[in-house]
């Protein structure tokens, strides 16, 4: 074979490596798994009447088409883009689910260490049970 055609292949190889390989990170990244969650903005939720509240100075507007986060569901990394949800806050959701199973109704969420009346109401309109 001649170099020419061995660099063209060398090369058609690598960029399909490097394709194949961003198609797996981003797949696997825990903002494509948010997006595959998310609603648009303005969209309700099945089994909901309201909408989302769009303009939000809380929660930045890059972000916002990720909500409704279902807290059934929810890994920490999503749970924590909700207002005042940190690490710690977002384990003990997790932790709480766990050991209790999922979560009925959002007041459930009260019984969570570290969640209350305050938190709850600043995070209701972001999150939901499911569907």
């Amino acid at each position: 074979m001649k170099k020419s055609t061995i660099s063209i292949l060398l090369i058609l190889t690598l960029m399909f490596t490097a394709f194949i390989c961003g198609i797996y990170v981003g797949r696997n990244s825990p903002y494509a798994q948010l997006q595959l969650q998310g609603f648009a903005v303005g969209s309700t939720s099945p089994g909901t009447s309201s909408s989302i509240p769009s303009g939000s100075e809380q929660i930045p507007s890059s972000t916002v088409s990720v909500f409704p986060i279902n807290v059934n569901t929810a890994t920490a990394e999503m749970l924590q883009l909700l207002p005042d949800i940190g690490p710690s806050r977002a384990q003990a959701i997790i932790d709480y689910r766990t050991n209790n199973s999922e979560f009925k109704a959002l007041t459930d969420l009260l019984l969570v260490d570290g969640i209350g009346e305050k938190i709850l109401e600043k995070i209701t309109p972001y999150i939901t049970l499911g569907g």
